[in-house]
């Protein structure tokens, strides 16, 4: 199987990347395009590219060359839904032009190689919680509050449009908090994980989290993609949840993380917007994915959290 994987340098991008190596695949990975910077050439034997996907034409090049069995549109350009009002201009377009012409050149593309299959990476910032848990499922009515999540439902829309109206085997993968060693420094783990360790190494006596009562749906991106291909390999593309389907106070999830180095010292853990109170909150329903992949979340917040905590002290002693 040739597969192409957008985002080759992102957590699961390469996750993805090379698992599917790993499995006997031929895999090309696609990075982001700099502005500086050229597309490689396709006669190389380069198995990770720059390559601007956004660009109809250089999609269409790369893809006709390349020919993918499945192409797995995993890049995405990220953002905290807490600064999102502030992003300039120059984001949100790169979000666009990332998460929905990307989306819209590979289907384009499907549209005239019928045997390939996609699937199309989302999220559950597409939707929002009414109530203080709201459980979301393939069916969820989509209302985002943010452009990141608008994009995302954009690409949703298209993906069920060509999927129902012109039979193109797409689906859209529904992505739930996920995290690992790879996460982006800015995500909530690997912020948790760096205070932590702090605390572990007597660098402070106390853990500051914006709101410590804020819950979260969390699982390992290693599990996730793990999910992914096995999508990918089933006998039909559908929308599918990835989510653990419970959710944690971030407190507990450190209060647990911490217990697991048996260590007698308790951080203090201190709200830094000045409170602590509960938030709504989306919470993934993965009955489908556990229906028709036997996929279940295996890993608990905690031990996903304590293994990048104990990464991020191995990295301090390097």
């Amino acid at each position: 199987m040739r597969i192409l994987v957008t985002g080759a340098r992102g957590q699961d991008g390469s996750l993805l990347f090379e698992k599917a190596t790993s499995y006997g695949f031929d895999a090309l990975g696609v990075i982001k395009q700099n502005g500086d910077s050229k597309s490689s050439d396709l006669s190389s034997n380069s198995k990770i590219i720059p390559w601007d996907l956004s660009n109809f034409d250089e999609a269409i090049k790369l893809l006709d060359f390349f020919k993918p069995d499945l192409i797995l549109h995993m890049a995405a350009i990220h953002a905290s839904s807490e600064f999102m009002s502030s992003l300039d201009k120059s984001v949100l377009h790169e979000m666009t032009s990332c998460h929905f012409q990307i989306t819209k050149n590979i289907l384009e593309w499907q549209l005239n190689n019928r045997n390939t299959r996609s699937l199309i990476a989302l999220s559950s910032q597409m939707f929002t919680a009414h109530q203080k848990i709201e459980e979301i499922n393939e069916d969820s009515e989509v209302n985002p509050t943010t452009f990141y999540g608008e994009t995302k439902a954009q690409a949703y829309n298209l993906v069920k449009k060509m999927r129902l109206d012109y039979d193109v085997q797409t689906g859209g993968v529904i992505l739930f908090n996920h995290s690992s060693i790879r996460s982006k420094s800015d995500f909530i783990f690997p912020i948790l994980a760096r205070k932590i360790a702090d605390f572990l190494s007597g660098q402070s006596q106390e853990i500051s989290i914006r709101n410590p009562k804020a819950r979260v749906d969390m699982t390992a991106a290693e599990e996730v993609c793990e999910g992914i291909l096995s999508l990918a390999q089933s006998n039909s593309i559908t929308d599918i949840v990835f989510s653990s389907g419970n959710s944690y106070q971030i407190e507990e999830i450190v209060t647990r993380c911490i217990r697991t180095f048996d260590i007698s010292a308790r951080p203090q853990i201190v709200a830094t917007n000045g409170f602590s109170t509960s938030e709504n909150i989306v919470v993934g329903n993965p009955h489908k994915a556990q229906k028709i992949l036997s996929w279940k979340a295996e890993q608990m917040p905690w031990d996903i959290l304590s293994r990048m905590v104990t990464y991020e002290l191995q990295q301090r002693l390097l």
